[in-house]
């Protein structure tokens, strides 16, 4: 290759065939385009570069080499850096990428832990209500158990109550009896109609004249409800205890 030739011109040369040879052709028009300026610069014209073809075309010294082959290792160059620059950017995009996952998938644990702690109370409530859940399930499974009252093959029977609804007093202290100081328990043995009514009383425990006839006068004023079999309304019998005692002021 001649000794003589102007490294300005070399230099502007080899750029104008890396730019023909690039694979990008807006990167290289614009590359073109600046350097054009240079040339304008560096007082390159074209009729220099045309002359510096010319001496590279010559024979030359050595090798014997030409402009082809000259472009041909120019070209061969600028693959080789272009491939270069290519797997640089896949394996910035590799290591881009893999800190991204490692990134992403520590704001995922911290999520998660976040939310596990909480929901922390919730999730004790969720395993509360199903523990609750299968208690009752299994405790509806379960055959219902009759009343104690009432013997399976047996009649239902529903005793007999007096009625939240009569408003009738209770037996009241005879005065004669309180004047005499006397006190005692009377046990009634009270007859109960279908439809409520005191059909008959006996008594079963004496506490003196005076306090049983008192004890047995407010009671045939009540209202009961009759005893039930099976739904339906009887007559029946009911055991009444009242107990007459005296203050001591009295």
């Amino acid at each position: 290759m001649p000794d003589s030739l102007d490294p300005k011109e070399a230099k502007t040369l080899s750029d104008i065939l890396a730019l023909v040879l690039d694979d990008h052709a807006g990167p290289a028009t614009a590359a073109l385009q600046k350097l054009r300026q240079r040339a304008q610069a560096d007082r390159v014209t074209a009729g220099a570069l045309k002359n510096l073809f010319a001496r590279l075309a010559g024979p030359t010294a050595g090798d014997g080499g030409s402009l082809r082959e000259l472009v041909a290792e120019q070209a061969a160059t600028i693959r080789a850096l272009q491939q270069q620059v290519r797997a640089a950017r896949g394996q910035l995009a590799e290591a881009l990428g893999a800190q991204d996952a490692r990134a992403d998938a520590a704001a995922k644990r911290r999520v998660v832990l976040v939310v596990g702690l909480g929901c922390a109370g919730t999730a004790v409530a969720v395993l509360a209500g199903v523990i609750g859940w299968r208690l009752g399930r299994h405790a509806a499974t379960r055959p219902a158990q009759p009343p104690a009252s009432v013997v399976p093959g047996s009649i239902a029977v529903v005793p007999p109550v007096r009625d939240p609804s009569d408003t009738a007093p209770p037996p009241a202290y005879p005065p004669e009896a309180r004047r005499r100081g006397e006190e005692g328990t009377v046990a009634l043995l009270v007859h109960i109609d279908a439809e409520g009514h005191v059909s008959g009383i006996g008594v079963s425990q004496s506490a003196g004249a005076d306090l049983d006839v008192a004890a047995q006068q407010a009671v045939r004023e009540w209202r009961f409800r009759p005893e039930l079999r099976d739904g339906k309304p009887v007559a029946s019998q009911l055991m009444l205890r009242f107990t007459f005692v005296l203050k001591k002021d009295q």
